[in-house]
């Protein structure tokens, strides 16, 4: 049978578990790298996953 300390603890995992549900849905990442020198190529060839599993945006430098 329930009680009233049971329904409290269903209520708030089932909320904490939603409040999960709805930040791993919407979790994104950005690594920011630059792109100049040797150190850059060596880390793109340890980690060949940042070239192959990501999305490549060039931003250039902006205008004064």
């Amino acid at each position: 049978m329930f009680t009233k300390d049971n329904l409290e603890e269903i209520t708030q995992n089932a909320g904490y578990e939603q409040f999960l549900k709805k930040i791993i849905a919407n979790l994104h990442v950005t690594l920011t790298l630059s792109p100049i020198g040797a150190q850059f190529r060596t880390r793109l060839r340890n980690f060949p996953s940042l070239i192959n599993c990501c999305s490549i945006d060039w931003v250039d430098k902006w205008p004064d």
